[in-house]
């Protein structure tokens, strides 16, 4: 209804997208065709039709997890579903959903390259040398060859503060990653080995798989992806697993493999709560939590007041239309 101009249309659930999306995945694998004329102007897979097939089995995945805590029966069909399609899944870095740009097209933190306030967080850095982590040095830019984090949720004024008293303070990524053409990963391997970890311990997935054996490659993969290298026995250690394997050690790796990919990580965060993280000190909303969801916008109860009150009473958990609320999977 919404393509065809009418502006008071009926909100679909949450949950009806959902389903649909997971049709809409598993149809488009089966659609794409290995013969005939080539594809031309992929910027992504330049045309290997066999890498847009595990790109497709492999949102379906990252989808079919999110549902863990609202509806873990269909989470597991459709994991294994995907896990198991004839297809396969991105499994390495090679198969990087990553967006390479050129041909007048920068890469957006080329721009933000010199800007003062587009620091690394205090809470990540100090995450990072609490495993010795070798992204460290890639995920922010040294300073007298240290990272130092920045305390994240400052307004402006005591983020100013904040950073003239701290002139050595580290900008987020190194200059490699800021290049006008800098690649940018937008789905890795690394998230999707660490949720097949995740899955594997999860006992209403339960896929069969070896969880240590995918956290492991999870971790090496995000590595790789950085440039970073390390001892990853001692690394085991440093993360706690290397004797036994819990879900939050995965979870808390998800949330650092997952760095600079914005929505994913928040995603992810919100579906595992991994880390617990400090609401901003400066927060502006009246409940001064993290947001979890997007609020509508304004324009929705001016010109299709029916369909926003609908929604609004609806609401899976209650509430109100404002960003503190929980979206139908963020049970």
């Amino acid at each position: 209804k919404a393509l065809n101009g009418d502006v008071k249309v009926a909100y679909d659930k949450q949950k009806d997208i959902y389903t649909d999306l997971f049709k809409e995945l598993t149809s488009a694998v089966s659609s794409f065709q290995s013969t005939g004329t080539a594809i031309k102007g992929d910027i992504i897979y330049k045309g290997d039709i066999s890498k847009w097939k595990k790109l497709a089995n492999s949102l379906r995945l990252i989808l079919a997890m999110r549902l863990s805590k609202v509806d873990p029966a269909t989470g597991k069909t459709q994991f294994m579903a995907a896990l198991n399609d004839p297809a396969g899944i991105i499994s390495s870095n090679a198969d990087n959903f990553t967006i390479t740009y050129a041909n007048g097209f920068s890469n957006p933190y080329y721009n933000l390259a010199s800007a003062s306030q587009f620091a690394i967080t205090k809470t990540i850095v100090d995450t990072l040398n609490g495993f010795n982590d070798p992204r460290l040095n890639l995920y922010g830019q040294a300073v007298n060859g240290k990272v130092k984090g920045v305390p994240y949720g400052l307004n402006r004024g005591n983020s100013l503060t904040w950073i003239t008293a701290n002139p050595d303070y580290s900008q987020a990524f190194d200059n490699t990653f800021k290049q006008i053409n800098s690649p940018i990963v937008i789905i890795p391997a690394a998230y999707i080995n660490l949720l097949r970890a995740e899955a594997a311990l999860d006992p209403n997935y339960a896929t069969g798989e070896n969880a240590l054996t995918l956290l492991t490659k999870g971790i090496q993969d995000s590595w790789s992806q950085w440039g970073a290298t390390g001892d990853i026995v001692g690394y085991l250690a440093n993360i706690g697993v290397s004797s036994g394997i819990n879900k939050r050690a995965i979870q808390m790796q998800l949330w650092l493999a997952l760095y600079g990919t914005t929505q994913n990580a928040w995603n992810e965060w919100r579906r595992t709560g991994v880390p617990v993280l400090t609401p901003a000190p400066d927060a502006v909303n009246l409940t001064k939590t993290i947001p979890r969801r997007y609020a509508y916008p304004t324009t929705e109860p001016n010109l299709n007041a029916d369909a926003y009150n609908a929604a609004v009473g609806s609401f899976p958990y209650g509430g109100t239309d404002v960003h503190d609320n929980r979206v139908w999977w963020d049970k």
